[in-house]
């Protein structure tokens, strides 16, 4: 059975502080909780600490690139299992300034949900790769850029938030929910070239998906 998005909560803008935190009005349980978490700001990038205040324990950090210094991107998850509503909030130690993104996914893997992650970073059009190993994965993806607007959500991708400064660096992100087979994926956001970095990281089914091969 494939994965659903059941909540895509709006992207949070925050500016200038050190904490930030996004809600989930309720949940379901068993489901997966998945964060997008983008920097930018005048000191050096920090680690963040991701937690809510109804699941015991830090969240999972299962992509992360920082470039530059002082901007990052940060893909963490984290196994839900209540079903009351939930502040997640995150700690970054240091002033700063971008976005936080959350979403609740509902027939995941409830452990080891993550499939395949991967970052990259050039001055070119983007193309932010990775190859699934199992099908019908959940797919989230984050980008900075040197250049605001001009993007648009890839094919069957939807733009979770906008190509928009925040301070200096322009950040998007992107999910699907149902990547379909296994296999190769490359992600443009459907920019032009400029300087950028991304991340992007895709979690398994509860039962795993099942990759197909033709013989012939």
């Amino acid at each position: 059975m494939a994965n659903t998005i059941s909540q895509n909560i709006t992207a949070v803008q925050y500016y200038a502080v050190s904490t930030t935190s996004a809600v989930f009005s309720t949940m379901s349980n068993p489901s997966l909780i998945v964060v997008i978490f983008t920097e930018d700001g005048a000191a050096a990038a920090t680690t963040p600490t991701i937690s809510d205040d109804k699941n015991a324990g830090n969240y999972t950090i299962d992509s992360s690139i920082v470039y530059s210094s002082t901007n990052a991107i940060y893909i963490a998850s984290k196994q839900n299992t209540q079903t009351a509503g939930a502040t997640v909030t995150v700690s970054i130690g240091s002033t700063t300034h971008g976005y936080l993104k959350i979403y609740e996914i509902t027939g995941a893997a409830t452990s080891s949900a993550l499939d395949v992650q991967n970052t990259g970073t050039a001055s070119s059009v983007p193309a932010l790769t990775l190859t699934t190993t199992s099908a019908d994965d959940s797919v989230f993806a984050a980008l900075l850029s040197n250049v605001s607007g001009g993007s648009a959500a890839d094919t069957s991708y939807t733009l979770d938030f906008g190509n928009t400064f925040a301070y200096n660096v322009a950040h998007a992100g992107e999910s699907r929910a149902d990547a379909g087979a296994s296999g190769a994926i490359s992600l443009s956001f459907n920019m032009t070239s400029r300087v950028w970095a991304g991340a992007v990281a895709a979690y398994k089914t509860a039962t795993g998906g099942a990759s197909i091969f033709l013989v012939s």
